[in-house]
Formats: structure tokens, sequence, C-alpha cells
């Protein structure tokens, strides 16, 4: 009865958002497992490589401005148009030098990978990060119903190359130039019916669109965060990428997949309730804050204890279901990220307390410091127990980040 009374008090806009966000992002997960079970485990491993190493790249291409927006919009919406035209204008100047140094660099690391899947995953991921903007800038204003709509657009422009890729029998470079294509006219689209309808004032966004050089300071510990996070997250594929074969990164990937999908369900949370929680902090109103945090704590531990206990309890059993037999002996991976999965849903709510009260530059440090000691520890753990070794190295780290995460944001209320 507690739980039932819990869940009637919730707002329904956040249901409608999370059911619409989580569905259309399931889809977009569902993708990458059925490539996974389509491509080869070497084509299927050069290519999370590459998705990994220019997401890297776009860290350094985009330092922050997602997250930071997402802050600044929420303190003041009047400024939402002249920011996002100097975003907008920073990540253009970045994103030339950051293609140039790309195309120069990665044959050192990756020489058995073609120039055409890097240049096409590095167009996929720079039209993400408008697909991205747009959805800050609409989560900002509480138009969760259009951001509903854009991502359900969004998760069409992966599921309708796939269904083209299965069918027709396409490489992987045709289904990626799909995607593209796809997505670039969704972008289009968006962008006109939010103008049309007076969400975005394109107007205002031309007028911002200049070089501010404050934005890059100002934005410097979401960069921080930012990065360290990605590194925390993804440097376990880049180390076996380069210390293993492509075979050893597909063992691992599919696992991440699997826990990367559960991840939106407390990242769709996070989205929700961080300009909410940002406003409050903002009014000093913590009656309102306090609310919010036990709804989305509560939230959190109901769906995120079964889903991690599922996992682990049954990992051949998910593993022989998604992929069939051909990940199967990824079922320890599986098994231990799922501990990762669970302290990592609760570090959501209390890295959304850090950022909301302002301490974006104390979360940065605490990433820092876990990010580092994780990639010391895969030094040693990768060459002996290989994609077992970096999960183990992952899950310790997580205890750590979930501890000191924990300790610093009961300060903050």
């Amino acid at each position: 009865m507690a739980i039932k009374t819990k869940f009637k008090k919730l707002d329904k806009n956040l249901i409608f958002y999370m059911v619409s966000n989580i569905g259309s992002k399931f889809l977009i997960g569902l993708t990458g497992i059925l490539l996974a079970r389509y491509l080869t485990k070497y084509d299927f491993g050069n290519y999370t490589t590459v998705t990994t190493f220019l997401g890297l790249v776009f860290i350094f291409l985009s330092p922050g401005f997602i997250e930071y927006g997402l802050f600044e919009f929420s303190k003041n919406n009047n400024k939402i148009e002249k920011l996002t035209g100097e975003l907008i204008y920073l990540f253009l100047a970045l994103c030339i030098i950051g293609f140039v140094v790309t195309i120069i660099i990665y044959p050192y690391l990756y020489p058995y990978i073609t120039y055409s899947l890097v240049i096409l995953i590095f167009l996929k991921l720079f039209l993400d990060w408008f697909m991205n903007l747009i959805t800050t800038i609409l989560q900002s204003k509480n138009l969760f119903n259009n951001v509903s709509l854009l991502q359900i657009l969004r998760s069409l422009t992966l599921v309708l190359p796939l269904i083209l890729l299965y069918h027709y029998g396409y490489g992987l470079n045709v289904f990626l130039i799909n995607v593209i294509v796809l997505a670039l006219i969704m972008v289009v689209l968006i962008t006109l019916k939010e103008v049309i309808g007076k969400n975005i004032n394109l107007k205002n966004v031309k007028k911002g669109f200049s070089f501010n050089r404050s934005v890059i300071p100002s934005s410097k510990y979401f960069f921080i965060s930012a990065l360290m996070s990605y590194i925390y997250m993804q440097s376990d594929i880049l180390m076996l990428s380069v210390m293993t074969t492509p075979l050893e990164v597909g063992r691992y990937a599919v696992v991440t997949t699997i826990i990367t999908g559960a991840y939106l369900i407390p990242a769709s949370l996070y989205n929700y309730y961080l300009p909410k929680m940002t406003q409050n902090f903002c009014e000093r109103d913590f009656k309102k804050l306090l609310k919010i945090k036990f709804q989305f704590r509560n939230m959190i531990l109901i769906l995120m204890t079964s889903i991690s206990l599922l996992l682990f309890g049954f990992p051949k059993t998910v593993l022989k279901m998604i992929y069939g037999l051909k990940y199967i002996d990824s079922y320890i991976i599986l098994m231990i990220l799922s501990g990762v999965l669970f302290l990592h849903s609760i570090c959501y709510l209390t890295g959304a307390i850090l950022t909301a009260s302002g301490s974006q530059k104390l979360r940065s440090n605490i990433q820092i410091f876990v990010a580092v000691l994780n990639i010391l520890l895969n030094i040693f753990a990768i060459p002996k127990y290989g994609a077992e070794g970096a999960a183990i190295t992952t899950f310790i780290t997580e205890i750590l980040l979930y501890g000191l995460y924990y300790y610093f944001s009961k300060k903050r209320i």
C-alpha cells in the first residue's frame, strides 16, 4: 500500500516522459544488440572500438556543453537562445579541428580500421550532438511531451536502417549512411517544428551565434565531469582494444550494451529532475527539494534493484535470450556489472544533488580520482584476466564512487 501511495503522487508528466523516453531508447539499445547478432564478432568489435574512440573525441569537441546548458538554462530561461547560439558556434569551430586531428591520429592507433567507418561514425555523432542540444532546450522549458516525440523519432533513425540491413543484407557502411541521412532529416524537421511552435526563437539563436570566451571556462567542470565519466565508463573498452583482441572487446561490449540500456531508467529520471532540483536550490526551496529527492530515490530503488538481481541471478539466460549462444561466455562479466548497475543508478541521484547545488567542481574531482584509479587497476587486471578483469576493476571503483558521492551529497541537503 505504501508503494502504491507513493506512485500515485508521481508527476503524470514524468510517467509519460519515462515510458516514451525509455521505450524509444530501448529501441536504440535493441539496435546495438541486433547489430551484434548480425555482424561477426570481429566487425562488431571494430564498430564498438571506433564508436568508443570517437565518443571520447567528441567530449573534447563539446566540452561539457550539453550538461552545462541544461544547468544554465534551468537557472534562467531568458538566456536559452543566446547561450544556444554561443554553444553551436564553439562546437562547430572545435569540430573542424577535431575532424582533422582524428583523421591524422586514428591510423596509428587502429591501422586495421578503414577511413570510411571512422568518417561515417564521426558524422553520426555530429548529428547526435544537435539532437541532444534540442532535447536539452526542450527539457529546460519543461516541454517533456515534445522531448518524448523527439526521442521516438530519434529511435526510428536507427530502427528503419536496421530493418533495411536485415532485409537487403547491406554492409555496415550502408547502414550508417542510412542512419546519417534520416538523422539529418529529423534534425531539420524537429527544429522547424519547434521554431514554428515558438518554443525556439531562431532569430535569438542567430544573434547569439558568436564566440564567447567565457563559455569554455564556465563549463570547464562540466567538461571535466563528462570526460572523467566517459573515461570511467568506456576506458575498459579502449584499453581492451589496445591490450587484447577485437574478439575480447566484443565479449565485453555486448554486456555493456545491456548495462547501458538499463541506465536509461536512472538517466531519464536524472534529466527530468535535474532542472527542477537546480531551480529549487536557486530558490532555496528545500521542502520541494526533499520531496523530489525521495521520489527520485524510491523510483531508482524499486526499479533498479529488480533489474540488477535479474541480471545477476540469470546471466546465461539473459545473454541467450538477447544474443543466442554467440556470447554465452560473457556471463561472468554480466554478473559483475549487474552490481555496478545498481550502485551507479544511485549515483545518478547523488550526482544530481552535487550538480544542482553548484558543487560541480567537487563532483568532477571525485570523477577524476575514480577514473584514474580505474585505469591504473586495468593496466594490471586486463593483461591477466581480460574482459573479466576490466569488469572487476569497474566494480571496485564503483563502490568508491558511490561512497564519495553519498558522503558529500548528504552534506548538501
